[in-house]
Formats: C-alpha cells, sequence, structure tokens
C-alpha cells in the first residue's frame, strides 16, 4: 500500500508523516471546502484545478477520511477522483455542535470505521448506513508498548502518602475539566480527612487560557493546593505510574484510549455512565465505578471509597488490567483496518 497525507493544516505529526509517505498541506484559501464549489475568483479556481489534475495522476484507489473534520473536503475529492471514500471517526455526538455534519457527508461514504459501539450509536443518528460501518476499537503506542512490558502491578513511583488522581488530557469542557475544582471541593467538604491530589496531565501550552480556567476555579473554591500541572511529554507512563485513581470525568468521548492505557498499568477507573465508548469494555463493580452523569458529588464519593479501601483499588485495577489485556491480545486494531482496506479494494475489482 502506498499513501500521500493531504493535510488541511500542518501540525505536530507533519514531521512524522513526511519520513513516511508525501504530504500535500493545504492553504486556507481556496480549499475552505466552500471554496470548492463558489464561484471564487479565477486564481483560485486554477489551484483547485491543479491539484485535482495532480491528484487524479497519482490514480488513487481510496480516500481515507481519518477524522470526521475533514470529511466535507474528503467528499468534494471523491466527486473529481471517482474513488471510494472511507471515514475513519473518532467523534461522538458532543463534537456534533460545532462540526455540523450532514447526513449526505455520511452517505456518501462507502464505509466507515467507528471506535466503539456508543460512536456507532451516534454515525446511524446522523444518517449513516449501518451495514456501511465497522466498529474498530482504537489502540496507542502506548497500549503495544505496555502489552510487551506489562507488569503485573504497577506502584507508584512517589511515596507522598497522598491519593493521587490522574486527569489526562486537555483542560477542556468536553473532557470535564471545569468539573475539577467542583469534585475537589465536594470531597474536601465531605471527606476532610482524605489526603489527595489531583494530577493534570498532558495539558498543552496552546490550551494555556483552558488551564487558567481550572486555576481561577480552584482558587475561588480554596482547593488550589490539591492541584498539580503536568506538562505534555514524550513519554507519559511515569506520570500514569504515580496516580492511584483514573477519573475521566468526560462528557463524552466516543472511547478514551487513556483507560485501557492506566488499565494495563493496574489503576481503577472511575467514569461518568454512559459517556464512553470503552464502557463496552467496562463493568460497574467489577473493573471499573460508573458513576451518574455530571454527578460530582458521587465522583467525589466514589474516589473517596477507593482511596480508604485499599484492596478494592487493588482489585478493581487488576481486573481492568486483565480486561484490557484480553481484549488487546486478541484483537490487532491494526490488522482490522488492513482487512477493510484490502476488502475494498477487492469490491473494487470485477
Amino acid at each position: 500500500m502506498n499513501f500521500t497525507v493531504l493535510q488541511l493544516e500542518g501540525g505536530p505529526l507533519t514531521k512524522e508523516f513526511k519520513r513516511l509517505c508525501p504530504v500535500i498541506t493545504l492553504p486556507e484559501f481556496p480549499w475552505n471546502v466552500e471554496h470548492i464549489f463558489n464561484n471564487d475568483t479565477l486564481r483560485k479556481k486554477l489551484a483547485i484545478h491543479l491539484l485535482i489534475q495532480k491528484l487524479k495522476g497519482k490514480h488513487f484507489d481510496l480516500i481515507y477520511s481519518n477524522t470526521m473534520v475533514c470529511l466535507a473536503t474528503a467528499k468534494a475529492l471523491k466527486r473529481f477522483l471517482s474513488v471510494p471514500l472511507l471515514l475513519h471517526t473518532h467523534e461522538g455526538k458532543y463534537n456534533q455542535s460545532y462540526l455540523h455534519t450532514q447526513s449526505d457527508w455520511l452517505r456518501a461514504c462507502d464505509h466507515v470505521i467507528a471506535v466503539s459501539p456508543l460512536a456507532l450509536k451516534n454515525l446511524v443518528e446522523l444518517g449513516a448506513e449501518t451495514d456501511r460501518i465497522h466498529v474498530v476499537f482504537p489502540t496507542s503506542v502506548f497500549i503495544q508498548q505496555l502489552l510487551t512490558d506489562c507488569p503485573a502491578s504497577s506502584p507508584k513511583k512517589e511515596k507522598t502518602g497522598k491519593i493521587v488522581i490522574g486527569f489526562i488530557g486537555p483542560l477542556i469542557e468536553r473532557k470535564g475539566a471545569d468539573l475539577l475544582a467542583k469534585i475537589a471541593k465536594s470531597l474536601t467538604h465531605l471527606h476532610p480527612d482524605c489526603d489527595f491530589e489531583i494530577h493534570c496531565i498532558g495539558n498543552s501550552p496552546e490550551l494555556e487560557e483552558e488551564r487558567q480556567h481550572v486555576v481561577y476555579d480552584a482558587w475561588r473554591l480554596g482547593v488550589s493546593d490539591k492541584f498539580r500541572y503536568i506538562a505534555p511529554t514524550s513519554d507519559p507512563i511515569p506520570a500514569y505510574q504515580n496516580i492511584d485513581i483514573l477519573l475521566v470525568p468526560s462528557r463524552e468521548e466516543s472511547f478514551s484510549l487513556v483507560v485501557p492505557e492506566c488499565g494495563l498499568l493496574g489503576k481503577p477507573v472511575i467514569l461518568f455512565d454512559g459517556s464512553c465508548g470503552v464502557q463496552h469494555l467496562l463493568q460497574h463493580e467489577q473493573n471499573a465505578l460508573l458513576v451518574p452523569y455530571l454527578d460530582t458529588g458521587a465522583v467525589a464519593e466514589a474516589i473517596y471509597r477507593l482511596s480508604v479501601d485499599a484492596k478494592l483499588r487493588q482489585t478493581l485495577g487488576e481486573q481492568l488490567r486483565l480486561t484490557m489485556k484480553e481484549h488487546y491480545t486478541h484483537n490487532d486494531t491494526n490488522s482490522q483496518i488492513i482487512q477493510i482496506l484490502e476488502n475494498i479494494e477487492k469490491e473494487r475489482k470485477p
């Protein structure tokens, strides 16, 4: 298989893509999708025409849209190139509030990869045809790393005496970052004897404004001392090892890769019931604690329960580790995707 990456805009992975294959990065104009169909200037029309001719000359067999964000452009390219379109969507219902995905865009897809049954349900609600959707749970380089060297237990590297709660990812509303200060306040109010710290891991400098919202709320509620902010790193595993409990207060996650990543380290997880696609692999009280949606008091109680019961903490973490090891040992994400690509190619040939 030979690939060319067409980017709507550049990003931190551009250099890595260039090591593997040719990369074309589109300027903002004229390639905002609305310009493809508008009666724009002759210069813009010429730029589009030249790029289309270049792409046609490469005789591509497939357009692989690796996010719903670029689906509109992918649909337009399908019209020009006359090849099948595969959408690999990581977005859930929450993101549709600003993506405004249209049902005819989804119907233009010959096949769709959804990262969970929750993502599949959302696609069907948006108008996608069920028989075109393949559910393939995602993986990450860290999951593969932990599968090859997965300890039966992962002791903390820092011995502080505190219960360390991990929040992983950008401090944005969808991930429930705005709830963190409320949860910390509830926990200190309900259980003042609970000595805890919340580690916010991987909050990017590009989202400093969002981090300051959390900092401000924590200050107003008098829980600033309960927070520690850890910058993004190429190897987050040591930071993961240092937590006792993984907290995923997301309003919605189409999957949530941090659950298997930390799960393979034996870290118990707390999530909102029905909010994460990874819940398909979880069972309440067996390998996770699921609490009612946006119930910060219930989250605080779940944290306290795990903080005072080391045996429960260990049991839930170990069961989660075994669940994730079982799944990822017997399900190779990349092989499943390659099989889908090969089947699409077979469909094209008589």
